[in-house]
């Protein structure tokens, strides 16, 4: 049950950041219920909202539709790159209205990011429960990866800075509060100090539960959560190709 302190918060953030490992840990200590992951997806449990929205374009009818979804006050994980940013912008207007806290994920190499994001999409290798029979083909020759689309990747940094940029101005102008986290701050260094790092995380969204685990409550998911997609960059063709463009994007 919700207390009086604890209110919902929501992740935003871009695929192949870390969200998952992240929200599982957030929504273990955390005392409310959740929605699915990214849940305005299209095919997710409140993809009826998205899609009614691109049918009709009716911003009044859209704002409804979240104002319902969040008046629930469950967590959410928000990949901000996925959806219009319509939807993005309603959510952000009727989560504050209802007291969510928000919590800005990201990943400050771009580069591994973005190389990750497209060999899921050309091996379908999505999940670790995916990743984990897809890499061990590919390790042991037995399946090849097709070389990275690169038109792909270039399209995808644009609509990903476009949509970062658009959705940190409205956290601007509202003057909404919120923490930035960057994965490679959370998932480096011994344990001690990832924990002591998800502590104070977890004291700007008013999880207190973080500080009554010990560190080795916190091990599998800090420490325990990488999907092996390095372990396969050699067998990608293009990879230099690709991390050269991504770099020069970055610049």
């Amino acid at each position: 049950m919700e207390n009086s302190e604890e209110r919902p918060f929501i992740i935003w953030t871009f695929r192949r950041t870390g969200g998952t490992s992240l929200r599982r840990l957030l929504y273990w200590l955390s005392g409310l219920e959740y929605w699915q992951d990214e849940a305005f997806n299209d095919d997710r449990e409140l993809g009826a909202i998205t899609s009614s929205f691109l049918q009709s374009k009716n911003l009044v009818q859209l704002e409804e539709a979240v104002e319902k979804a969040v008046s629930v006050r469950k967590n959410l994980k928000h990949c901000i790159e996925v959806v219009p940013y319509e939807v993005s912008s309603a959510l952000l207007r009727r989560s504050v209205a209802h007291g969510y806290r928000h919590v800005i994920l990201l990943r400050a190499n771009e580069v591994d990011r973005q190389v990750s994001l497209e060999v899921a999409r050309c091996s379908g290798a999505w999940a670790v429960e995916e990743a984990g029979p897809i890499f061990a083909k590919v390790k042991a020759g037995e399946q090849e990866l097709p070389p990275l689309n690169l038109d792909a990747i270039a399209k995808q940094l644009e609509m990903d800075a476009i949509a970062l940029g658009r959705v940190l101005r409205k956290f601007h102008e509202g003057q909404i509060p919120h923490t930035v986290v960057f994965f490679e701050d959370l998932y480096s260094g011994p344990l001690e100090e990832r924990a002591a790092k998800l502590r104070v995380l977890c004291a700007t969204i008013g999880l207190s539960r973080a500080h009554r685990e010990k560190d080795e409550a916190f091990r599998g998911s800090l420490m325990d959560r990488d999907q092996g997609t390095k372990d396969i960059f050699p067998f990608i063709p293009n990879l230099n190709e690709a991390r050269k463009m991504i770099e020069a994007y970055t610049l």
